[in-house]
């Protein structure tokens, strides 16, 4: 017969999903600026929005144009005009690996671990020098 009184006890919950879904970290700089700025208008302002949910890990959006303007409601005219309001407030920016997909940019706020973060911080800072 075995003895199993010497081995250690390990429990493993399983990870239990949040009733909220998952969390994105914002940089509050960025939210005063957006506050205290200029209005992006109501396209930019949905579409910043639907980015924002759509927004998978490492803040990549793997939604086109056409996605957009379903998931929105909106022409197909009118999701070009939004993004191309939030690309120059620098809010979301072409992803630099994935060709024809998005992302929230980095500085803005920020989906995933903190240690992807700061390994991305760090590649931004080396681009700029």
């Amino acid at each position: 017969m075995r003895r199993y009184a010497e081995a250690p006890l390990i429990a493993i919950r399983p990870r239990l999903a949040h009733p909220y879904g998952d969390f994105m970290q914002f940089s509050q700089l960025h939210l005063r600026r957006l506050a205290q700025g200029r209005a992006l208008g109501q396209e930019a302002t949905r579409l910043w929005w639907a980015c924002l949910a759509l927004a998978d890990y490492e803040n990549r959006i793997d939604a086109d144009a056409a996605d957009l303007s379903r998931f929105c409601d909106m022409q197909l005219s009118a999701v070009y005009r939004g993004l191309k309001v939030l690309k120059e407030q620098e809010l979301i920016e072409p992803h630099p690996t994935r060709h024809r997909a998005l992302r929230v940019n980095p500085l803005v706020a920020w989906k995933g671990s903190v240690k992807s973060l700061k390994d991305e911080l760090r590649r931004i800072e080396q681009r700029a020098a």
